[in-house]
């Protein structure tokens, strides 16, 4: 999740305290090769959280800080998987170039 109302002082991709990355606990292992998983992510700014489901279970709740809360969500560039988003062109992204 990107603040985009709150620019940086200069343009850096790893400022990171513009950015906010909402983790959860590892769900796959080998055993679970082969299967298919529904993976939801919720942005709920009014319960202030950020929830993660697989197969419709929660597995992670996490607030959102004051100091990131944004009221209006756009989605803009948005891609499935992590390829980096929003640190492109960055060592950290396996489309760098």
């Amino acid at each position: 999740m990107v603040d985009e109302t709150r620019r940086p002082p200069r343009p850096n991709p790893l400022n990171y305290s513009y950015h906010r990355v909402y983790y959860s606990p590892p769900m796959w292992d080998l055993s679970k090769s082969g299967r298919w998983f529904h993976i939801v992510s919720v942005f709920d700014p009014a319960g202030r959280r950020v929830s993660h489901f697989v197969n419709g279970v929660e597995i992670h709740r996490e607030p959102i800080r004051d100091e990131y809360f944004v009221d209006k969500l756009h989605i803009g560039s948005a891609e499935i998987g992590n390829w980096g988003e929003p640190f492109a062109n960055t060592r950290a992204s396996p489309c760098a170039t």
